[in-house]
């Protein structure tokens, strides 16, 4: 979402997405009923009961918010693409592919060993704070 949001609003003024999937039509594979859901329940996409309450409605909104279809629109705001090399929700070259689409400025940071969840990697916040001072200078 953040790099669809950032392509279409010039508020922005910087954007870093963390194992952000260039498509999600790869995540979400074949199968894209009940079976597709009880997929994000398990990796924790889905947590609520409840949602989604269209199953169709809510995965066709994957193909409009796609990263691939706005990463080279977010220029020229500052993008940065933080990926682990370990990632097993994500493979890495989802980060490779939106980075050949993107335009500058853009960098990209491999955090070798890391998995998906980059929040709990010390080397990847590090990377994102560091990169955010920089842009912002503060």
């Amino acid at each position: 979402m953040a790099i669809h949001h950032t392509a279409l609003d010039p508020r922005i003024s910087a954007v870093a997405a963390c194992a952000c999937p260039a498509n999600f039509g790869s995540l979400v594979g074949r199968d894209s009923g009940a079976g597709c859901i009880q997929h994000f329940r398990n990796i924790g996409v889905i947590r609520d009961s409840d949602f989604p309450p269209s199953t169709e409605i809510w995965l066709n909104g994957f193909q409009t918010v796609s990263p691939i279809h706005w990463v080279d629109k977010v220029s020229p705001c500052p993008l940065l693409l933080v990926h682990g090399d370990a990632d097993e929700v994500v493979p890495l070259e989802h980060a490779h592919r939106l980075y050949r689409k993107a335009r500058e400025p853009k960098e990209l940071v491999i955090v070798p060993g890391a998995k998906h969840r980059l929040r709990l990697e010390e080397q990847a916040m590090n990377a994102v704070l560091n990169w955010l001072k920089a842009k912002h200078q503060v």
